[in-house]
């Protein structure tokens, strides 16, 4: 069994950048090389947003999930 877990996202809204870093980029990236490795579990683990929690944030990580 193959298990990917992914912490500390600390996704932000859309044209922000915590610490010049484009993390929405760098989340989708991951999940390609995930997709392509072909894990049986993924597994988000704390810090999703950058600050706060936000529904905007959570909508978007669920989208990127959808087809995995």
């Amino acid at each position: 069994m193959k298990i990917c877990l992914l912490t500390d996202l600390h996704i932000d809204l859309e044209g922000k950048y915590p610490l010049s870093i484009d993390t929405r980029q760098h989340f989708q990236i991951v999940l390609a090389k995930a997709q392509e490795t072909k894990y049986d579990f993924l597994i988000l683990a704390g810090d999703l947003c950058n600050q706060t929690g936000d529904d905007t944030i959570y909508a978007w990580i669920k989208e990127q999930l959808k087809d995995i």
